[in-house]
């Protein structure tokens, strides 16, 4: 009976799960995984934990010393990266858990020392675009390089020896970080801040001296300079006041001089400045009366004593006063004559006295004015200071013009010219070289002239004239170089390079 009621219940518990349906809305039964991408390894004085799957939750992580047994970390994190410091600890045991994921627990040592050095040979501050490293290995590692979080080198397993990093780096500070890794992915850092500086310093100037021309043996450069290190002129350290001016007095030597001024900071930026200042070949012209008079008297006296001679003139004619007794010498008129004076008046010979005075003034005077229109109209007397026509005319010569050449003429090639220069301001002395319609070249350290090489038989042999451009005299003009070319402020650098025939005073003939 009791077989028969168990053989029943069996069976209908059989027909109810059969036939009874499943709910849709079952709950699912999650099951445990690991956690996708874990890692962990040494990293200097941390051990770091690390994955990469997205947990939705709290992730539990203890660490305990194995040799005191004490729990000497715990916390829970949502990142993906838990950093346990284990600075004076030999081995750890940790343990990593999160709901619906499997409990992670493992053993290490935390001893490690890699078999190798990182050297940064880029100080840091500098203007360079790349940072430069060295990495020498003992072992077989990796090499990784980071900078700020951007991986930026990663190499293979080298081998032991010496390896060169260029890591390019930005305006600013840059954070970089070099690793040695070992096989197990323990690493060993070494970090540096580069701070890279582009600004240059800066550099103002009082002036602009470029193209300036003078007469002074100096020129005073002055202007302020900060975020510096070193000012030079032509390598010449300056010295700046606290504030950051400066003022210098750079001799010029004759003709062209090339000024450099740099300011240098610590990094070796530069602000940097050039300039050409002329020291121009000026020509003073002789204004010394002592000797314009000495040089009249002599030449009057001389003709007169001629003219006397010649018995052209008496001294008679020179009379002055009342007395003629005391006036005259060597006069043809004698005192026993004196009674005979009504008739002398009577015959004319008084108005002949006063003839040959007229006469002999004039002729006085004759030799006065011709020397003076040579000397005012015809002659141009100079002293010259520069050496822009050296070998042919030396500093401290003294040179002779015709100012009535260019009269009836034209300037021709060749011909060494005295003019005022508009431009500069001052007379200069240099040697014509092309006329109106001339096209001059420079080339191979030639002067050619309408194609044509240009002969100049008064210059040193060697002697080499350049310049960066061509040029094309116009009407009415002339072209001029100095014969000391390298030294020679001319027609090659000024900003107008034609010299007008109106500003020519003359034709030198002569220096001494």
């Amino acid at each position: 009976m009791k077989k028969k009621l168990i053989k029943k219940f069996i069976i209908l518990f059989a027909v109810i799960v059969l036939f009874t349906p499943a709910k849709a809305n079952a709950e699912k039964i999650d099951i445990a995984k690991d956690i996708a991408g874990f890692k962990y390894y040494l990293c200097d004085d941390d051990l770091i934990i690390e994955w990469t799957e997205s947990i939705n939750g709290y992730v539990s992580i203890t660490a305990m010393d194995t040799v005191t047994t004490e729990i000497f970390y715990k916390d829970n994190i949502k990142t993906n990266q838990s950093i346990i410091p284990i600075k004076g600890i030999s081995e750890v045991y940790v343990t990593v858990e999160s709901r619906n994921y499997n409990t992670i627990q493992f053993l290490t040592s935390t001893i490690y020392q890699p078999s190798g050095t990182v050297v940064f040979n880029t100080p840091s501050q500098t203007n360079k675009e790349n940072a430069e490293c060295s990495v020498i290995l003992d072992d077989s590692y990796f090499i990784e390089i980071y900078l700020e979080d951007k991986l930026v080198e990663k190499t293979d397993l080298y081998e032991i020896g010496e390896y060169e990093f260029n890591i390019p780096i930005s305006a600013g500070n840059n954070y970089i970080t070099a690793y040695i890794v070992d096989v197990k992915g323990n690493k060993k850092s070494y970090s540096t801040i580069i701070s890279r500086d582009i600004a240059a310093p800066v550099l103002n100037l009082t002036k602009d001296y470029d193209m300036v021309s003078t007469t002074d043996d100096v020129i005073n450069i002055s202007g302020s300079v900060y975020d510096y290190k070193v000012l030079t002129i032509n390598g010449v350290q300056i010295n700046v006041e606290e504030n950051g001016n400066f003022s210098f007095d750079y001799s010029l030597l004759d003709g062209n001089n090339n000024i450099v001024i740099i300011a240098l900071d610590n990094v070796g930026n530069v602000a940097e400045y050039s300039a050409t200042v002329s020291k121009v070949a000026q020509i003073e012209k002789e204004n010394n009366t002592w000797m314009t008079v000495a040089i009249i008297v002599i030449f009057v006296v001389a003709v007169l004593c001629v003219l006397y001679k010649k018995n052209i003139i008496k001294i008679s004619a020179f009379r002055r006063g009342d007395n003629d007794e005391e006036n005259s010498i060597g006069t043809e008129i004698v005192d026993e004559q004196e009674e005979d004076v009504d008739e002398r008046v009577q015959n004319g010979h008084i108005n002949q006295d006063k003839s040959n005075t007229i006469i002999g003034t004039m002729i006085f005077l004759l030799p006065i004015i011709i020397f003076a229109i040579i000397y005012y109209v015809g002659i141009y007397f100079g002293n010259i200071k520069s050496g822009s026509m050296e070998p042919n005319i030396m500093i401290g010569e003294k040179i002779l013009a015709n100012k009535l050449a260019y009269v009836f003429n034209e300037p021709q090639r060749g011909d060494v010219i005295v003019f005022y220069s508009q431009e500069k301001k001052v007379d200069m002395v240099k040697r014509v070289i092309g006329v109106a319609g001339d096209k001059i070249e420079f080339i191979d350290g030639e002067v050619v002239i309408n194609g044509h090489i240009c002969v100049e038989d008064y210059l040193p042999y060697d002697t080499e004239t350049n310049a960066d451009y061509d040029f094309v005299v116009p009407e009415g003009t002339v072209f001029v170089l100095g014969d000391n070319r390298d030294s020679s402020w001319d027609s090659r650098y000024w900003n107008e390079p034609y010299i007008d025939i109106d500003d020519i005073y003359g034709k030198v003939f002569y220096n001494f």
